[in-house]
């Protein structure tokens, strides 16, 4: 779900005289299913549209004739949207969203995305724009990589490599048809192009969609945040990833310690989103010795959003923070490959940012793959990024079989091998074998 305020607060961004503070939600599940069977309904459409030859998602339109996504009314092509009508243009952000998710993530099994506008909270200074729901979560299913897991049934229908309820959406999104009345946030409107170039009055649909979507892909807790309990007091993938501010896993917490956790702090533990943190300029935070970023654990619990956002204070913005940014996000970050890692997706061997480096190996390496990032050196020991990903060293670590001898000089001085700390295997490492 994403509010939008017309006030400024503490996590607002301003712009002129107008402010606008997005809040992103999550909603409700219809299901939860073991081994594959549902006891859910399914959700309907009036017909389906594929997002691209190779999308991955089916998208249904449940909107009446006329309204919506099938609104006739004329528009002018803006920011990269070629389409010519309200409901041609909002379908295009739809399908570029799709294609940005699913040029990074191996989707295997078509997931059904049931998308529609309808009236949603809204009044002169705040509304709720878009409400997301996953549909179902499945456990035990054939497949399933860990037992008495729920997964979310798009990640679910992946792993297993089959839809394993058929008739039943995956992700269903609504977003507030009332946006721009005279009782809802009066002179905001939504924005339809592609190049983050939205209005101090307008609200980046692309960006809401883009994090819609990664909520419904997996990027969300199951737990009751305002409880601690776990789902049927089952784990699922994304809280098997959080830690306390102890570093203690959620699993080995109570209800109480993790409703505590909820309400002060909580930090991700995944080693994809841990190798990809050095990406952000501000915002990780150190316990112990470990450094990781952090959950968004307001005080008092903000249901739809505590827990299943970073942090607000992270910098640069992050798709899946619970404001959107202006201007809004387009390409996806470390941090959203590296969570989708860690929840289990498998990604495309794509190259996101045209460097020559494909996005995991940036992801595990510490490089950013929304930038072309090929020439820099980020751990500082000479040799490029580029050079490191050809010599199958680590770009975030100089040392990479932790030998003390940086990567540069095992090349360059001492003819060893950067990636074995002991070349010739003879017992001796090779810092001591020269």
């Amino acid at each position: 779900m994403h509010r939008s305020d017309n006030t400024a607060g503490p996590t607002g961004t301003c712009h002129r005289a107008f402010s606008v503070l997005v809040s992103l939600c999550i909603g409700g599940f219809l299901s939860a299913c073991s081994g594959g069977d549902s006891s859910g309904g399914s959700s309907g459409g009036q017909g389906d549209v594929t997002a691209g030859t190779d999308a991955g998602f089916t998208v249904i339109v449940s909107d009446a004739p006329g309204s919506g996504f099938n609104d006739p009314t004329p528009a002018a092509p803006v920011g990269g949207n070629n389409a010519t009508t309200v409901g041609e243009q909002r379908m295009a952000v739809i399908q570029e969203a799709a294609r940005t998710w699913t040029s990074v993530l191996d989707i295997r099994v078509d997931i059904a995305l049931d998308i529609r506008f309808a009236d949603l909270e809204c009044d002169r200074l705040s509304a709720v724009v878009g409400v997301t729901r996953p549909v179902s979560v499945f456990r035990d299913f054939r497949g399933a990589p860990t037992a008495d897991t729920w997964y979310v049934s798009a990640l679910a229908n992946n792993l297993a490599g089959v839809d394993l309820e058929p008739n039943q959406n995956d992700i269903e999104v609504m977003f507030n048809r009332r946006i721009g009345g005279d009782d809802c946030l009066r002179g905001v409107s939504y924005y339809y192009g592609f190049d983050q170039n939205a209005d101090f009055n307008q609200v980046d649909l692309l960006h809401i969609v883009l994090h819609e979507l990664g909520h419904g892909l997996g990027f969300v807790s199951l737990i009751d945040p305002s409880t601690g309990a776990l789902l049927s007091n089952l784990n699922d993938t994304f809280t098997r990833n959080l830690r306390d501010a102890e570093f203690t896993p959620y699993a080995q917490l109570s209800n109480a310690q993790r409703l505590a956790a909820i309400t002060s702090q909580t930090l991700w533990g995944g080693a994809a989103v841990s190798a990809g943190m050095g990406t952000l300029d501000f915002g990780t935070v150190t316990v112990g010795g470990a450094t990781a970023v952090p959950l968004f654990t307001p005080s008092s619990v903000d249901q739809g959003s505590s827990l299943s956002h970073w942090s607000a204070a992270l910098e640069p913005n992050e798709l899946m923070e619970p404001n959107t940014p202006v201007p809004g996000i387009r390409l996806l970050s470390a941090l959203d490959m590296g969570s989708m890692l860690d929840i289990g997706w498998p990604l495309k061997d794509a190259d996101q940012d045209g460097d020559g480096m494909p996005n995991e190996w940036e992801v595990l390496n510490g490089t950013d793959p929304r930038v072309a990032d090929a020439g820099e050196d980020a751990d500082g020991d000479t040799l490029s990024n580029a050079q490191e990903l050809g010599f199958a060293t680590a770009a975030n670590r100089a040392d990479s079989d932790g030998d003390q001898l940086s990567d540069a000089d095992e090349l360059q001085r001492y003819n060893t091998d950067p990636t074995k700390a002991d070349t010739d295997a003879d017992g001796i490492p090779d810092n001591l074998d020269r």
